[in-house]
């Protein structure tokens, strides 16, 4: 269905296609970044506001055999069959003060698939990815970082599959229900401890 070939390198954005995400740095990155690696692939599952511009994009710039977008897919198991086609998951945002201490929904279901991921370093996001030990942070707004940390997981396959278990330990650790409700219990009763 996607066309891709076993050597490619495959990175995947999903979720909705909003201004506040960083889409078009993404394309205008991903444009530079395919002078260098003709065998890496953007994967970009969904839709929403700005998915005109980024298909007028790959069209304008000829990157359909780099950005490949299925726009949205009729159910959650598709998009999870799609991200197990990636190398690695990207979770993006814009350096914006909107976007400080946001952790998207993409994050949540990014780690726990056990691909290494890659989120933007702002705060929210790089408190819950360890760089370089439950997946990955690149600086925001800066295309080498970005690059750097694509060329990190494309040229150590091995540390980067170790990388994205351990993503799955840390999403559990970060995202289980049951453990946030018992941290809050006992944030509440040492309040009230030191209350009276």
């Amino acid at each position: 269905k996607l066309n891709l070939n076993k050597n490619d390198f495959v990175v995947a954005l999903h979720g909705i296609i909003h201004p506040s995400k960083g889409y078009k740095q993404i394309f205008l990155w991903w444009k530079k970044i395919v002078k260098d690696y003709k065998n890496w692939k953007l994967l970009v599952i969904g839709g929403g506001e700005e998915e005109n511009w980024c298909r007028n994009f790959v069209r304008k710039y000829n990157l359909q055999n780099n950005i490949i977008m299925t726009g949205w897919l009729p159910t959650q198991k598709d998009v999870n069959l799609y991200l197990n086609a990636a190398d690695c998951l990207l979770v993006t945002r814009r350096n914006t003060q909107e976007n400080t201490g946001v952790i998207p929904s993409s994050l949540y279901h990014s780690m726990p698939l056990g691909k290494p991921t890659i989120a933007t370093g702002l705060p929210g996001m790089a408190e819950i990815i360890e760089n370089g030990i439950s997946g990955y942070v690149f600086e925001p707004d800066n295309y080498n970082s970005f690059k750097s940390v694509l060329e990190e997981v494309y040229n150590n396959p091995k540390k980067s599959k170790q990388i994205g278990k351990n993503g799955i330990k840390r999403a559990k650790e970060s995202f289980d229900p049951k453990l946030a409700a018992e941290k809050w219990t006992q944030v509440i009763n040492e309040s009230l401890v030191y209350s009276h």
